[in-house]
């Protein structure tokens, strides 16, 4: 293992491009770090390192003991210590996250401020294979997309904003079993924190009940899953040189609290158009979900914008001809209230229920309906067709009038009709040209003539 060690530990180290790179060994007093901390210091390539160690306080003395333990090897083996305590549940109740997001922020900024003062070139984490078809799994559960396949990456960066330094995962070649072998063989010792046989976090419900079912069906898929996320890495790479030549063609230059602005036309002609989709929204914090959502809004032939759909930081805005993605701090008008009728039947749109029927037009019949109700000629009046709230650049030509006329200008008039404006439900197809009010008016285009012989009734009940 040692050997295999020193040759990641090389190949890595030339790829810095300095001599003599110095290492933050990130030391938890666990196996998988103690381990590492092991081989570190045994390597025949004299690699120059220092240990941090982070106390989160939240097993007690466990906690304390462990800082002991990593105080211990460091003191026996020369190494310098960098060790702090946390309140960690302090931390994630302040600022409303889970006690595992606050440990992973208060690690990584206190190594990013280590690094920044002791001018180290890179921080040394211990994750290995198991962790990596841990991550995989998390990843495939909460919808990353083709990135999130790749699982861990061996080299990437300390995430937090402005570090700028690099880290380094040399045991992720490595399965659990041969770490802890390796434990064994050279009497290194560590603590077990307890936490690990409990399934409170998702992390570890993976491990202890999830990994168990795959080790019955596949005693080697510790090795089946790294080999895979080194074929996904090869794909995704792919994927992202096929982003970035149809990235120009679809997005528009935007400014201000106009963060991007994607041109449908463009973007649902590419054959992949969906995953490109996913590409632009992901970085604004966008899930899977609400992503999935926006693509169905889109591939709806029914399409007629005015659809807001939330990240926790961005909106993106759907019109039938764009998607604008804006400032989560941005006022939007969002539609109300959207219902698709598909035939005859009763239905619903915010407070108000409405019943479509279709049925002969008789001869001699008048046209002139109860308040409420509306008749359209069913010869240019089809299924399926929507009622939904009105937006700004909607019109009509209003029956028996020959011009056009906005609607916001109809409800102008003061005559508000039965719904008011605020609730007026539009029946449409799609565009900006309406069919009618529902319960007011109807478009002069799907009025009854001599000529009608079926006839589509919708009214109010």
């Amino acid at each position: 293992m040692q050997q295999r060690f020193d040759a990641i530990l090389g190949n890595f180290s030339s790829s810095l491009g300095k001599a003599g790179p110095r290492f933050l060994l990130a030391v938890s007093g666990g196996v998988d770090s103690m381990v590492m901390a092991d081989l570190f210091a045994a390597s025949a390539l004299r690699p120059f390192f220092a240990v941090a160690h982070c106390n989160f306080r939240l097993r007690g003395e466990e906690s304390d003991s462990d800082e002991e333990l990593v105080s211990s090897w460091c003191e026996s083996n020369g190494a310098r210590l960098f060790a702090r305590g946390f309140d960690t549940v302090g931390y994630a109740s302040g600022r409303g996250i889970s006690i595992e997001m606050a440990a992973r922020d208060l690690r990584y900024s206190f190594f990013a401020e280590i690094c920044s003062r002791e001018s180290f070139d890179a921080v040394v984490v211990a994750h290995n294979a198991n962790d990596n078809a841990e991550t995989l799994i998390l990843n495939l559960l909460r919808g990353t997309g083709s990135r999130g396949l790749q699982g861990i990456r061996q080299v990437s960066a300390v995430p937090v904003e402005g570090c700028g330094v690099t880290l380094f995962r040399p045991l992720l070649s490595f399965s659990r079993e041969e770490i802890e072998g390796y434990a064994a063989s050279h009497g290194i010792g560590f603590h077990e924190d307890r936490t690990n046989s409990e399934s409170k976090y998702k992390r570890n419900m993976i491990r202890n009940e999830v990994f168990p079912v795959f080790s019955r069906i596949n005693p080697s898929f510790i090795k089946t899953f790294s080999a895979e996320t080194g074929y996904f890495s090869q794909v995704n790479s792919v994927a992202d040189s096929y982003f970035e030549a149809v990235r120009p063609s679809i997005s528009e230059e935007t400014s201000g609290k106009e963060l991007l602005k994607l041109t449908l036309g463009a973007l649902t002609s590419d054959p992949n158009w969906e995953y490109v989709l996913f590409r632009f929204l992901e970085p604004f914090g966008f899930s899977s979900e609400t992503i999935s959502a926006l693509a169905r809004s889109v591939a709806d032939p029914l399409n007629f914008g005015g659809r807001v759909f939330c990240s926790p930081s961005a909106k993106a805005v759907l019109s039938p001809n764009d998607i604008t993605v804006v400032d989560g701090s941005v006022k939007v008008r969002e539609e109300k209230a959207v219902t698709v009728v598909e035939g005859p039947g009763e239905y619903r749109f915010g407070d108000v229920q409405f019943r479509v029927s279709v049925r002969p037009w008789l001869m001699g019949e008048d046209p002139k309906r109860p308040a409420g109700t509306l008749v359209f000629d069913s010869g240019v009046f089809r299924f399926p067709f929507i009622v939904r709230s009105w937006n700004d650049g909607d019109w009509m030509v209003p029956l028996g009038m020959r011009g056009r006329r906005k609607l916001s200008d109809i409800f102008s008039d003061g005559k508000k009709g039965l719904l008011g404006k605020g609730k007026a439900g539009v029946i449409a197809h799609s565009g900006s040209r309406v069919d009618g009010i529902l319960g007011e008016r109807i478009d002069d285009s799907v009025k009854v003539t001599d000529t009608t012989v079926m006839v589509t009734e919708i009214k109010i009940i």
